[in-house]
């Protein structure tokens, strides 16, 4: 029998930071699990389900899952052999060639597809290979759906789309959680459930304005896939926020003068959410998760940087932050 592994975000606490009239964004830090990445909760779930016949496991990335994935295939002494497309930052390669992986590079102007599909084709080779395939496994949003309580009675939840897994599970949560068993004279708690899509492929926010969505070459890792995962297919999502490339890169900017220890996804998260709470009612909690640090991002480390209160405040407050322009499209 394979080992089991204990979903690692049962470890971690939520970070509350208190806003004006009454409000606060209530966080849930996975950049700072051991690997980095909130794929070390994907990924947990994801090796507990294997089959025990497999002898090598396959994965597509843009580099945080695969690291992800290559550090528990390393924990089962199981090869690991991860798709990626060409652009794919050194350092995070130099990251899976320590942890053991094989890398193959596809083309870069096939994107997340061409990654998945070429990934598809060489496990489809041997019986004994096993695609991992977070896009699709239900293992990805039932790891997160797990542990979604650790931000119970949000009034709004919002989070970057990537492979919608994350999302996926935290909306299910919220929309059965606070109905079962509940005695109907007593009110419904609901939370409001928020995507982040970029620019360069708004799957669902172009969905409802009936505009093909045709993919665009970007910088920002982990979000905008070529292709719309399947869990941004069933998720139930209210409505969905554009980001601009440029936007996303200059609130990353303004996270790294702040000397705040997140990745470009952690950053547009906590920015959007603290814009929501200018439009939200009194006392509102806004819920959001970080899914990355800065060590995965090609950038001086002469300075410390750490999720200090002061620091996470000072990043909150900057102007790129409360200038962000929001643009939004209602799903439902």
């Amino acid at each position: 029998m394979m080992q089991k592994f204990s979903n690692p975000a049962k470890i971690l606490e939520p970070v509350t930071i208190a806003l004006r009239n009454n409000q606060s964004i209530k966080v849930l830090p996975f950049h700072l699990l051991p690997s980095g990445t909130h794929k070390e909760v994907t990924y947990c779930e994801i090796f507990n389900t294997l089959p025990e016949s497999v002898t090598e496991v396959v994965e597509s990335s843009t580099g945080n899952s695969a690291i992800a994935a290559a550090l528990y295939a390393k924990h089962l002494s199981l090869p690991i052999t991860v798709f990626l497309p060409q652009g794919t930052a050194e350092m995070k390669i130099e990251k899976l060639r320590h942890l053991g992986a094989k890398i193959e590079l596809t083309p870069r102007a096939e994107y997340t597809t061409g990654a998945r599909k070429r990934a598809q084709t060489y496990a489809e080779e041997s019986v004994s290979r096993y695609l991992l395939n977070q896009a699709a496994n239900p293992a990805n949003y039932l790891s997160h759906r797990a542990v979604a309580h650790k931000l119970a009675m949000v009034n709004r939840f919002v989070c970057a789309g990537g492979t919608y897994g994350t999302i996926r599970g935290f909306s299910e949560y919220f929309a059965e959680s606070f109905t079962i068993n509940q005695p109907k004279e007593q009110p419904t708690h609901s939370t409001k459930i928020f995507v982040i899509e970029l620019d360069a492929a708004p799957h669902l926010y172009n969905r409802k304005l009936n505009i093909a969505t045709l993919w665009r070459d970007h910088k920002i890792p982990g979000l905008a896939p070529s292709s719309l995962p399947l869990h941004a297919e069933k998720a139930p999502i209210d409505a969905a926020f554009l980001v601009t490339e440029q936007q996303a890169e200059e609130i990353f900017a303004a996270a790294i003068r702040c000397e705040l220890n997140i990745g470009k996804t952690s950053a547009i998260n906590l920015a959007v959410a603290r814009r929501m709470a200018d439009d939200a009612p009194k006392d509102a909690i806004i819920g959001t998760v970080t899914c990355d640090n800065v060590d995965r991002y090609d950038i001086p480390k002469s300075v410390a940087f750490d999720f200090s209160s002061d620091r996470l405040q000072a990043f909150l407050n900057s102007q790129v932050v409360a200038s962000l322009p929001l643009t939004c499209e209602f799903l439902r």
